[in-house]
């Protein structure tokens, strides 16, 4: 929910994200898949934008985005529009930063597979995901994130382009 209030503002959508907060405590079964603090990475409130060219997605009758942004380096995934409770979205990210000459964008999991595979940030039963770091200021090393999603009723996970953010 940290996730949703953050695209959301005002009263109503505070209302609306405690109670969609407390119908998710009552509803989710033991078991479901939770993301754990070490899955994921720090949390931030900043100014998200949607990533276009293949990693934002439709799906299912879904909008899935990935939004990053730019000042504190951050990806999460978000259903924008046709969110159904017991939906699961997450976001990958590469373990080890992608080198220059990596594309923006790509589909290919080989690459990041031979860069020493990919953490997974969730899944949580929501329309948000928690964060990872896309872009270690620090160390200047670029990481590949993707949004994934995967719909109440089991059908297959559907994921997103990689997205290296070099801005």
């Amino acid at each position: 929910m940290r996730a949703f209030n953050r695209v959301m503002s005002g009263k109503p959508a505070q209302a609306f994200a405690a109670l969609a907060m407390i119908t998710a405590l009552i509803a989710v079964p033991a078991g479901s898949a939770k993301a754990t603090e070490s899955d994921c990475d720090s949390f931030i409130t900043g100014q998200f934008k949607i990533i276009g060219s293949g990693a934002s997605f439709q799906a299912y009758g879904r909008s899935v985005n990935l939004l990053n942004d730019d000042t504190f380096n951050h990806s999460f995934t978000y259903i924008s529009s046709g969110y159904q409770f017991g939906d699961l979205v997450w976001v990958d990210r590469s373990l080890n930063p992608m080198s220059s000459n990596v594309p923006t964008y790509f589909s290919d999991d080989s690459y990041v597979t031979s860069r020493g595979g990919w953490k997974q940030c969730g899944p949580t039963e929501d329309m948000a995901s928690l964060q990872v770091v896309n872009w270690n200021t620090t160390t200047q090393e670029h990481f590949a994130a993707r949004a994934c999603f995967r719909p109440w009723d089991g059908r297959p996970s559907v994921c997103g382009k990689w997205y290296v953010d070099r801005t």
